[in-house]
């Protein structure tokens, strides 16, 4: 493991998870608002029942849906497409 998985700064509140949100979002290439939502949810609890996380949840899935709104087609650009980074675990070629 790389000493910048074996770290965490701020707290342990990521640690201890069968795969830790970093990583499930990356291999599952989840854009930010969404990768937001996972790392709230799998928070919340470890960091005392945080309500405030339980409402940045909402707030980011509020978010997604205003971009669906604006965007239905989902037409593709450099910025949008978020799903085009390589994944940390990815060598390049």
């Amino acid at each position: 493991m790389s000493e910048a998985f074996s770290k965490q700064v701020g707290g342990s509140h990521y640690k201890g998870f069968a795969i830790e949100p970093i990583r499930f979002c990356q291999k599952n290439g989840l854009g930010a608002a969404e990768s937001s939502i996972v790392k709230y949810a799998c928070r919340w609890k470890r960091k005392h029942r945080n309500l405030d996380d339980l409402r940045k949840i909402i707030h980011y899935a509020e978010l997604l849906i205003q971009m669906e709104m604006e965007n239905p087609k989902h037409e593709e650009d450099a910025f949008r497409n978020e799903r085009s980074f390589k994944n940390f675990d990815e060598k390049e070629k």
